[in-house]
C-alpha cells in the first residue's frame, strides 16, 4: 500500500535502514503484531522435551522473519516504482503488515499494475525459495521455522492477488478497468466494490470454517478475520468514494485540474482520501 508523500518525521517509526535511497521505517504499531504472533503461537510450538520457553522463542523467531517479508514485499514495489520513474519516499512495517509510499502522480495502467504485482509475487517467489531450504534442512527446530515462513509467504502472496482493494489484486483489477474505459475513477469504483465483496468472504470463510472441521470457533476465529475484514472494508469504501468523486471533478475540469488515482491506504480514513483528492495529491496503494 502507499500514502501521500509527507516529510519523513517520528510518526513513521523507528528507522532502521535504507533501500537504493529509501528510508526504511519499522512502524511503532508493529511490535503489537508480534507480541500477538508470540501468545498465539508460542504455545502451540512448545515442546514439552525443550522447556517452557521453547515455543515462544520459536514464534518469536517466526515474527522476525515474517517481518522480513513484509520488508521483501514493500522493497519489490519500491524498487518496481523507482524503475518506472515514481520517487519512493519511504517504506514501512506497521501492524497491517506494510506500505510503500511513493510519488504516482504520472503513473499509468501499466505502470500501476506492475507495482501492485510484484509485491504479492515476491512474497511467492520467497515461499519456494524458504521451501527449497527446508527441504535441505535435518534441524527439527528450522524444519518447523522454515515450514511456517513458507506457508505463510504462500498465504500472503495468495491473498494479497485477491481482486479488490486495498489489496494488491484490487490495483491491478482498477488498472484493467482504467485501461479498458479510459477512466482512473471507474477503476477505483469497480475494485473498491470487489474490495466489499472480498471482506465479506473473508470473514464468512473464517467463521464457517471451524464448523466444517467440527469444532467451535475460539476467539481468535472471530476476532482476527473481523479485524482484517474492517481493515478491507475501509479501504475498499474509501476507494469507491474518492472514484466517485474523482468522476465527478474530472468531468467538471477536465481542463484545469490534474487527474488523480486514490486508492486508500490501510490506515487511511475516508476523510483522509477525500481531502487529498481535494489537494489534488495522488496515492497509489500497493499493499
Amino acid at each position: 500500500m502507499s500514502t501521500p508523500a509527507r516529510r519523513p518525521g517520528p510518526s513513521h517509526g523507528w528507522r532502521i535502514g535504507s533501500l537504493a535511497g529509501t528510508p526504511v521505517y519499522l512502524g511503532r504499531s508493529w511490535p503489537l503484531i508480534a507480541a500477538l504472533i508470540v501468545v498465539v503461537f508460542g504455545p502451540n510450538l512448545a515442546r514439552a522435551d525443550r522447556g517452557p520457553a521453547y515455543g515462544y522463542l520459536l514464534a518469536g523467531g517466526y515474527a522476525v522473519l515474517l517481518l522480513v517479508s513484509v520488508l521483501v514485499h514493500e522493497a519489490a514495489h519500491a524498487l518496481a516504482a523507482q524503475w518506472r520513474g515514481h520517487p519512493v519516499s519511504r517504506i514501512v512495517a506497521d501492524v497491517w503488515g506494510g506500505h510503500t509510499v511513493y510519488d504516482a502522480t504520472r503513473s499509468s495502467p501499466g505502470t500501476t499494475a506492475l507495482v501492485a504485482v510484484v509485491g504479492p509475487l515476491s512474497n511467492l517467489l520467497l515461499a519456494a525459495l524458504v521451501w527449497g531450504v527446508h527441504a535441505l534442512t535435518t534441524n527439527e527446530t528450522a524444519l518447523t521455522l522454515l515450514g511456517i515462513v513458507a506457508v505463510a509467504n504462500l498465504l500472503v502472496g495468495l491473498f494479497n492477488l485477491l481482486p479488490g482493494l486495498p489489496l494488491d489484486g484490487g490495483q491491478i483489477v482498477s488498472a484493467l478497468v482504467w485501461r479498458a474505459t479510459g477512466s482512473k475513477g471507474r477503476g477505483l469504483v469497480a475494485a473498491g466494490w470487489l474490495g466489499r465483496v472480498v471482506a465479506v468472504l473473508t470473514v464468512a470463510w473464517f467463521a464457517l470454517r471451524p464448523l466444517v472441521e467440527g469444532r467451535s470457533p475460539d476467539v481468535f476465529d472471530i476476532v482476527w478475520p473481523v479485524a482484517i475484514a474492517f481493515f478491507l472494508w475501509q479501504g475498499a469504501t474509501a476507494a469507491v468514494r474518492a472514484g466517485h468523486i474523482h468522476e465527478v471533478t474530472s468531468g467538471l475540469a477536465t481542463d484545469v485540474l490534474e487527474p488523480v488515482v486514490l486508492v486508500a491506504g490501510g490506515t487511511t480514513t475516508v476523510s483522509d482520501v477525500e481531502g487529498t483528492v481535494a489537494r489534488g495529491v495522488h496515492v497509489a496503494a500497493a499493499d
